[in-house]
């Protein structure tokens, strides 16, 4: 997406993503974890993190430590566990 900041994270062999400051300078409205080619596995929205912050920040955090699995974010119907 343009104006998104995407970081390799060599571990799990993924890129989390999210609007760089200059592209949304009022906070990161989204994260989201994306395969090498491309393909999105994980999204959370800032009202996600608003209605259940520990969910999702675990989520996230998980994500970070052992990978992205599938596309889980509220928007996509599921949970990430």
């Amino acid at each position: 997406m343009k104006g998104e900041c995407k970081l390799w994270l060599s571990d799990t062999q993924q890129f989390i993503c999210f609007p760089s400051a200059k592209t949304d300078p009022q906070g990161v409205e989204y994260v989201r974890f994306t395969s090498r080619a491309g393909h999105e596995l994980l999204y959370y929205d800032q009202k996600e993190w608003a209605d259940e912050p520990q969910e999702v920040m675990g989520a996230i955090m998980g994500a970070l430590l052992t990978g992205a699995r599938l596309n889980r974010g509220r928007n996509m119907k599921k949970r990430f566990r």
